[in-house]
């Protein structure tokens, strides 16, 4: 299969024709409302439901010893069990802590943080899994193919803490409401509840720790748009990051969603979620709605299986072999000089990333260079994106659906993804792509379906790919939050 993520040599073009009709698009989508436009569904007065645990086994969880009991001291507490909790206590293991004196807290029913709530159909990880997986050289875990499925991942979260010893240190099910630091006994006193699951009541507790990290990540608050109307619609209705296998069929491992037969299907956005929910949704649904206001920057994935004799001779042939990918996968992402070329995929073709990331090598920043300095990201950025709008036409064959599924930005302003299915999608016949950018999205609800103006899709399931919270708050004066970072003595996580 072709990869056509983008020249490596970018072509010159009319930086001035191409912003202005970026900034066309633009205004024909963006809302006065911005982010107030919507809710978290844990604060949703009629969506809050939406936010429970589907996947979660009380029973079982019940019936285990606690982590915690109320009044036990440890060494340290970490706030979160996905990906960063998770390191954070391997890395602690490995300089000597011993693993009963580290507990991992998370409100999820286990290890995985956002690979935990993520188990719609389709879901995956679009960066090469031998760079995104950690500590595969620790565990001597190969992936299963070139990018690993959600399964996989939350597997190996299970794997890491195994393999470390704090598999059962894990306390589930459970919110930090207050932390705070002693003074005089030099310990963190945090109070816990726990949620035990219908018909009981929550337990709640206070633990204290000579260390408290917070590794809470990122996407774990699914957001809802403040829809008028949204709660009177009468058919059912989840939000991705709670997939509800109970409405569809089917289950995380198979992802066969028999009860969608003879269903119309909606899904609210065209995010990362819904780039890789679509396609399953489109096979199983005898009609598929795909409510669209910004269409998806989608490039080539090239997925395939990971082939073993590669593997050990040349990507696992000596010590240090993960380090050496990400310091060049991170080299290769910010457009940075590289002495080799470990991979070749979406990310790495990539360079104007760095318009977002930043890059070490950056020349100082003044108010005279400003102009020149997002013109010269404009001029490398375009060629990538003229590929992925060529790629549109290439593969969907109705032109008014192609000329909507372009995205007309540069590459930073939205997420970009990888998908080798996606736009093959829809050419299906029973895929119906509706485009909201002249009414700038949804303009409300109905007991029958959603609304764009006088015209009305009546739906029997609507999915929510409508994202999470954001990762930052840039309107708030703490300089904390503009980092995403806590800063003791000025901001306080509690």
């Amino acid at each position: 299969m072709p990869n056509s993520n983008g020249p490596d040599q970018p072509e010159k073009i009319d930086v001035k024709a191409l912003s202005n009709k970026y900034l066309e698009e633009k205004e024909r989508r963006e809302r006065a409302d911005a982010l107030t436009q919507y809710e978290e569904l844990e604060e949703s007065e009629h969506l809050s439901s939406l936010a429970d645990d589907p996947f979660v086994d009380h029973d079982v969880l019940n019936a285990q010893q606690q982590a915690l009991e109320d009044g036990q001291q440890v060494q340290v507490i970490i706030l979160g069990a996905g990906f960063g909790g998770i390191l954070f206590a391997a890395r602690l293991v490995e300089a000597g802590v011993k693993p009963e004196d580290i507990r991992l807290v998370d409100v999820a029913g286990g290890f995985g943080g956002t690979w935990y709530w993520n188990r719609y159909p389709g879901v995956m990880c679009d960066t090469e899994a031998s760079v995104y997986l950690p500590l595969l050289e620790e565990t001597g875990y190969m992936p299963k193919h070139k990018y690993s499925y959600g399964e996989e991942i939350r597997g190996h979260c299970e794997r890491i803490a195994t393999h470390y010893g704090f598999a059962d240190k894990g306390m589930f099910r459970t919110a930090i409401t207050r932390a705070e630091w002693n003074d005089e006994t030099r310990r963190w006193s945090l109070d816990m509840e726990q949620n035990r699951g219908p018909g009981h009541e929550k337990v709640r507790l206070t633990a204290y720790s000579q260390f408290f990290c917070l590794c809470n990540g990122v996407l774990n608050h699914p957001k809802a748009p403040k829809v008028p109307g949204l709660e009177s619609f009468k058919g059912q209705m989840f939000h991705a990051a709670r997939w509800n296998y109970n409405i569809t069929g089917g289950s995380p491992a198979e992802q066969r969603l028999t009860r969608l037969r003879g269903k119309k299907v909606g899904i609210l956005g065209t995010g990362p979620t819904a780039i890789q929910a679509i396609p399953k949704l489109a096979e199983a649904s005898d009609e598929l709605y795909v409510f669209q206001r910004t269409p998806a920057s989608v490039g080539y994935r090239n997925q395939q299986p990971t082939d073993q004799a590669e593997w050990e001779t040349q990507i696992t042939a000596k010590p240090g072999w993960q380090l050496e990918r990400l310091t060049n996968f991170a080299l290769l992402c910010q457009g940075e000089p590289a002495d080799e070329r470990f991979m070749t995929d979406g990310w790495t073709k990539l360079k104007t990333f760095s318009a977002f990331t930043g890059r070490s090598d950056a020349p100082v920043m003044t108010k005279d260079c400003v102009e020149k300095h997002i013109n010269d990201y404009i001029e490398q950025d375009a060629p990538f994106q003229e590929r992925i709008r060529e790629r549109v036409d290439k593969v969907v064959r109705d032109r008014r659906t192609a000329e909507a599924l372009k995205p007309w930005y540069h590459t930073w302003c939205k997420r970009p993804g990888f998908h080798d299915e996606y736009l093959e999608t829809f050419n299906r016949p029973n895929v119906h792509l509706v485009d909201t950018a002249g009414t700038k999205g949804i303009t409300g609800a109905s007991p029958k379906g959603l609304l764009m103006g006088e015209r009305e899709v009546e739906l029997d399931v609507l999915v929510l790919g409508t994202g999470f919270r954001p990762l930052v708050n840039l309107l708030d004066p703490d300089p904390g939050a503009k980092s995403n970072t806590v800063i003791i003595g000025m901001s306080n996580p509690f």
